[in-house]
């Protein structure tokens, strides 16, 4: 990951799987210089907490592209 493009701006990932880990794609966007991270969390879906290394949210699919739409408007 690009620390140039990631440095105090909070990022949007995803888990590819049920065994990704949560905290290992925070504690890289934090080192990384990252302010936050929002996880895209389908497989566990967005009501299940976790403990990260930086301030974190998890959304669904549906918030997902509701996001995608937003970030779209900045291009």
């Amino acid at each position: 990951m690009d620390s140039n493009l990631i440095k105090g701006k909070i990022v949007a990932c995803t888990l590819e799987t049920l065994f990704d880990d949560k905290n290992e794609k925070a504690i890289t966007i934090k080192e990384g210089g990252g302010a936050g991270m929002i996880l895209v969390d389908d497989p566990l879906g967005k009501d299940v907490l976790f403990q990260s290394a930086l301030p974190s949210v998890s959304i669904g699919q549906e918030e997902a592209q509701e996001l995608q739409a937003y970030m779209n408007t900045f291009k």
